[in-house]
């Protein structure tokens, strides 16, 4: 044992991890008396810290994981004294040593490799506790569902209160709770993939009292925190009830960038105030492009209606047509709301009602490479 060791020993107890830091000679053993003055003995229950950690990422299904270590800042100051007493300089310190050990013991332990760009976990050790908070990265899917029944709306409503930010009325949420669409298929997700919460990105959105038919209306969603990191075998679609199914549910390999675009299938019911003009019915365009406003953006979108068809039955309309995503279906009908023109109003020269009852449905939603 060099002399420098042995001057440092004779004033502070040091463990053999910490000693060797301090020092370049090829210690085998310290001679310390009591517990280590920098790190507290950590290193020398490393290896129960690293089964600790071990059992906490046992209920997560991983490939690859990651640490962060809490230490106690005490660690780098008793380090620091010592190497401000004893001139030492240029060596790592207890921190990032602790680290550099535990993650090799862990990953002798748990036979995974270690990455820390983009693990699948995050184990976070508070070292002063003990407790281990593990954060699993967010996975992220594909779906699409059917609506048989009417009188269930798509989405979560908005917490009022906070307006979406999270406060203790809605458990810091967002949303209050309630029967919704996104309620049924989170709380499936959540049971098959244990995950802590889910955010949903729609393509397009339906009246509540619109049936969703074909192969579903799509979605993304993201999964937070999952402990399972595979979909298990499904059987589709499976019935999520009050008429909702998932038709489609498929695992992505990353975050999507964006909503792609999509057109809909639509059947549109409706009352006429007068009979329109049977000859202006059936000579309406094959290709309407309406401009679509929001004052709330202060934006004027275009979007194109392709081969609208009505079925007259005395006052009645029954309209079919396809449409790009984000029409407002229900203002383009009516023509009230926010502009939006053409309308069909102007179309055909008489004022439109739809059926509050069964105002319209989704038939099919059709999206390039889904």
């Amino acid at each position: 044992m060099s002399s420098k060791a042995k001057a440092i020993l004779k004033k502070y107890p040091l463990c053999l991890s910490c000693l060797k830091r301090q020092v370049n000679s090829k210690i085998k053993f310290s001679l310390q008396q009591g517990e280590c003055f920098i790190c507290g003995g950590f290193f020398e229950r490393i290896d129960d810290v690293a089964k600790s950690v071990a059992e906490a990422l046992s209920v997560y299904e991983f490939e690859s994981f990651s640490i962060g270590l809490s230490a106690p800042s005490e660690w780098v100051e008793r380090e620091d004294l010592i190497r401000s007493e004893f001139k030492l300089q240029g060596r790592r310190n207890v921190k990032s040593d602790a680290s550099h050990k535990l993650v090799s013991k862990l990953a002798k332990l748990l036979k995974k490799p270690i990455n820390r760009l983009k693990p699948d976990v995050v184990a976070v050790l508070d070292v002063a506790s003990g407790a281990v908070k593990v954060d699993a990265r967010s996975i992220f899917l594909f779906g699409r569902y059917t609506k048989s029944r009417r009188g269930l709306p798509q989405k979560q409503p908005r917490c009022e209160i906070c307006r979406g930010r999270g406060c203790p009325e809605c458990d810091y949420t967002g949303k209050i709770k309630g029967l919704s669409v996104e309620h049924l298929i989170n709380q499936y997700l959540l049971k098959i993939l244990q995950g802590a919460k889910t955010t949903f990105r729609w393509f397009g959105g339906e009246d509540e009292r619109s049936l969703v038919l074909g192969a579903g209306r799509p979605f993304y969603v993201e999964v937070h925190n999952p402990k399972k990191r595979h979909l298990p075998t499904l059987t589709l679609p499976a019935n999520l009830g009050y008429g909702v199914k998932l038709t489609q549910l498929t695992l992505l390999d990353d975050k999507p960038e964006k909503v792609p675009s999509f057109k809909l299938k639509v059947l549109a019911r409706v009352f006429f105030q007068s009979k329109p003009d049977k000859k202006v019915v059936k000579n309406l365009p094959t290709l309407i492009e309406v401009q679509q406003a929001s004052l709330r953006k202060r934006k004027t979108y275009v979007k194109k209606i392709y081969s609208p068809t009505i079925r007259l039955v005395g006052n009645r309309g029954y309209i079919r047509f396809i449409c790009d995503g984000g029409l407002s279906i229900k203002r383009f009908l009516t023509g009230v709301g926010e502009p939006i023109t053409p309308n069909l109003p102007f179309l055909l020269g008489v004022n439109v009602e739809v059926d509050e009852e069964k105002p319209f449905d989704i038939l099919d939603v059709l999206v390039e490479g889904f």
